[in-house]
């Protein structure tokens, strides 16, 4: 093998040189030209082509003139192309089984019109359900075998399509009541600290309301309201626990028979223990006693009645 020859740029084989190559290439097309007889324009190195008035080299690749000379064919001679148009319609013809290439009711071929498309595509997926099961299927697996690329195409083309993709997703909330509540159920299981940033931030937005249904809430609530103040205030003042063993009834009072469980008795009942603590165990055995007897009591005429 004889040895490979260096370009002037320095590199090993003239053919690996891209800059060597391009001129080898023009110059071989450039002779092409000249030798074919064709007109010389403007030059281009040592070899002339012809040239467009936008300065495109050959002048045949300019898509501008091509277009001006397409029209001023058409103009020029209105008989070949009706001519032509008729050949073409006949061969669509033969094509697809003796249908006509006629414009669709939108003015447009049937196959650049996206209405007229779908519509076919709908029928024939109605007469062909096989197919439409193996595209699901072809479909599904190619899902779970590409999860990120599925989910960054889906986002994609919700960019793409916003408007067109919420009223779907409101048609369908509304014609599957049902099945959104339980997607609505299983999202909330799975992302509860989203939910609460979520929530956090709507009252932020609608603190006047949430103001609002507080107060009527506290007004239709009395009891419940003085509960959840008596829990909060045995959490944070006297810090202790608050587990009720019976439930609250008109004039009662809460009773601490140790730093967690409570009973309620009555207040003449409470008050006549005074002083005692569950800190300290002062008095405790006795008033303890009591409110057990008095337990005992109160659960035997419930069960009599």
């Amino acid at each position: 093998m004889p040895p490979l020859k260096t370009c002037k740029h320095g590199i090993i084989g003239a053919r690996k040189c891209k800059i060597c190559n391009k001129i080898e290439n023009r110059k071989y097309y450039e002779n092409k030209r000249v030798k074919k007889g064709l007109k010389i324009g403007i030059g281009c190195g040592k070899y002339n082509v012809q040239t467009c008035i936008h300065g495109i080299i050959p002048k045949h690749k300019c898509k501008i003139c091509k277009k001006e000379w397409h029209d001023k064919w058409i103009k020029n001679h209105p008989d070949n192309r009706k001519q032509y148009n008729i050949n073409r319609n006949e061969k669509y013809i033969k094509k697809h089984n003796g249908k006509p290439n006629v414009p669709c009711i939108h003015g447009l071929p049937v196959y650049k019109c996206e209405i007229c498309r779908k519509e076919m595509r709908h029928k024939y997926w109605k007469d062909h359900p096989e197919f439409r099961k193996k595209r699901y299927e072809y479909h599904k697996k190619y899902r779970l075998k590409n999860p990120k690329k599925t989910k960054a195409e889906r986002h994609k083309y919700y960019i793409k399509y916003r408007k067109r993709e919420k009223e779907r997703r409101k048609k369908y909330v509304l014609e599957h009541p049902e099945k959104q509540k339980e997607w609505n159920r299983k999202w909330k299981q799975e992302h509860p600290e989203r939910v609460k940033e979520l929530n956090q931030i709507w009252i932020q937005e609608h603190l006047e309301w949430v103001n609002t249904r507080r107060k009527n809430w506290k007004l239709k609530h009395p009891d419940s309201v003085k509960e959840s103040n008596r829990k909060s205030h045995h959490k944070r003042h006297r810090e202790l626990g608050f587990e009720q063993l019976n439930k609250y009834f008109k004039n009662s009072e809460a009773h601490h028979i140790d730093t967690e469980c409570v009973i309620y008795i009555p207040n003449w009942l409470h008050k006549s223990f005074y002083p005692h603590s569950a800190r300290t165990g002062l008095n405790m055995q006795l008033v303890n006693s009591c409110v057990f007897e008095y337990l005992e009591l109160t659960n035997q005429l419930e069960e009599i009645k």
